[in-house]
């Protein structure tokens, strides 16, 4: 079950206290922890590190059918900006220089592997592509 081990419980308690506390107590019978890359779900769900949001931040890759979906999480923020400039952090960024390197590692391996991505904090629905422009990306909504 969840503990104050696990770097992202760590990570919470650290930053939000006695609030987290109170979480961490309601959901540690019902969470079990894992580490990025682990398999969460074998042949249909894995978890991608994505270093530097949090400690433990992750992406899920989903397959199914033969096709993937990369669920980006807080990888992303803004559909131009944080696409555009994955060097460009926000003040959540726990790791600010370790989460623009994953950022644009993460971006570029979508990119190179034409993955059909979700990403909770692009405009709705969140679904698309993303592509190399210059030394950047560009984001592609799917219509």
């Amino acid at each position: 079950m969840a503990t104050a081990a696990d770097p992202e419980v760590a990570a919470a308690l650290d930053r939000f206290h006695a609030a987290a506390a109170d979480l961490v107590a309601a959901i540690t019978p019902k969470v079990m922890p894992f580490q990025p890359g682990a398999v969460i779900l074998p042949g249909v769900v894995t978890a991608v590190a994505v270093d530097g949001h949090t400690p433990g931040h992750s992406a899920y890759e989903i397959a199914s059918d033969g096709e993937r979906l990369l669920y980006i999480g807080d990888t992303a923020h803004h559909h131009v900006v944080s696409v555009q400039r994955p060097e460009w952090t926000i003040q959540f960024d726990g790791n600010a220089p370790l989460a623009q390197t994953s950022r644009r590692a993460l971006l570029q391996r979508a990119a190179d592997e034409n993955l059909r991505l979700y990403a909770v904090h692009f405009p709705y629905p969140g679904l698309g592509r993303v592509h190399v422009r210059d030394d950047s990306f560009v984001w592609v909504p799917e219509q």
